[in-house]
């Protein structure tokens, strides 16, 4: 299962959440309603160190300067 769906998708089910997450974390950091914290916690990350971590290995940057 995880090969085809790695091959249809070319993410593995692990990157593949990620990335959602992190996507929905940047439109709530722009929307600058939740902190990194509660953002954090509301996507189901271990704890904000973790999040920021994740953050910035698929976006480049840390969460605190997404703008």
């Amino acid at each position: 299962m995880f090969r085809l769906f790695k091959k249809e998708t070319g993410y593995t089910p692990v990157d593949y959440r990620n990335k959602l997450r992190i996507k929905k974390a940047q439109q709530l950091l722009l929307d600058g309603e939740s902190t990194m914290g509660e953002i954090s916690e509301m996507l189901g990350f271990e704890n904000v160190y973790y999040f920021s971590r994740i953050f910035k290995k698929y976006v480049g940057i840390p969460p605190s300067r997404y703008e």
